[in-house]
């Protein structure tokens, strides 16, 4: 924006999320890799070092649990809470970039600026 881009500008074409993508991009190659200094588990199907997950037990008299990915910057406590507070930020900060800040934002015609998943169990 310093360079004279205003937000919809970037929103159709985001010149600072082709500039880092290319680094981004190497995080696969630490993904699920144990003898990597850089390394860290993800959940996609290929095999996890599970020395390198943290159990957590819920503790009595709770009720439920509530897991989502990264898509969901702001957990609250239902689906529609949850839908309503990323909506908010979309709306007031669509490039990610002052109140959340991330590597990328929305692109005009998507509904939000990553996939996401949100699932509350009952325990």
């Amino acid at each position: 924006m310093k360079k004279g881009k205003t937000v919809d500008d970037l929103l159709v074409r985001d010149t600072g999320w082709e500039f880092i993508q290319p680094l981004i991009l190497q995080q696969y190659y630490v993904q699920n890799d144990p003898l990597n200094q850089y390394g860290y588990e993800v959940i996609n199907g290929f095999p996890i070092d599970l020395s390198m997950i943290e159990v957590t037990h819920v503790p009595s008299g709770k009720a439920e649990v509530i897991l989502a990915s990264d898509g969901y910057p702001f957990l609250k406590n239902n689906l529609f809470e949850s839908e309503t507070v990323l909506g908010k930020l979309l709306n007031e900060d669509p490039l990610c970039f002052r109140t959340y800040k991330a590597s990328k934002g929305l692109i005009k015609g998507n509904e939000s600026f990553d996939d996401r998943a949100y699932i509350r169990i009952r325990v």
